[in-house]
């Protein structure tokens, strides 16, 4: 934390941008959450007087809700793009299982499979479009023994 504009305390820069602005003190707070360091919160007066020291505490509380105001929407980001990678996966993989695996590769020449199939498409219409593979897969999967007819 840093009280009032002290040239040899900042870059020469920093200062002369400081002064450009005719801020004559400064308190410069740390961003700091899960003992991640995020940033710096800088606030600035243009007459030459000092931060007192409540001043300083309250805006110390302001820098931690800050700080996790700034984690939450970083952490926002990083799940959003997460979502939008697993969403294109997922169109990925379902593609690929309706280009390159028809289902009667799966099944294969069992006649018996076929009736059981033919038994399961009566009772229930065939797949729509919006139907998930992976419930396809547990449907297959809980065919056991061919209807009798």
């Amino acid at each position: 934390m840093m009280n009032r504009s002290d040239p040899a305390q900042v870059s020469p820069e920093e200062y002369a941008r400081l002064a450009g602005e005719g801020l004559q003190s400064h308190c410069l707070l740390p961003l700091i959450s899960r003992q991640r360091r995020l940033g710096v919160l800088g606030l600035g007066r243009r007459p030459e007087q000092a931060f007192h020291q409540e001043e300083v505490a309250f805006l110390a509380q302001v820098a931690s809700q800050v700080a996790i105001a700034v984690e939450n929407a970083l952490a926002y980001g990083q799940i959003a793009a997460l979502k939008d990678h697993l969403a294109q996966e997922k169109l990925y993989l379902e593609e690929e299982i309706r280009s390159e695996l028809s289902f009667e590769d799966i099944v294969g020449h069992s006649a018996a499979l076929r009736r059981v199939l033919h038994q399961v498409e009566i009772v229930r219409p065939p797949r729509r479009p919006s139907s998930s593979p992976a419930r396809l897969a547990r449907a297959k999967s809980s065919l056991h023994a061919p209807f009798t007819t």
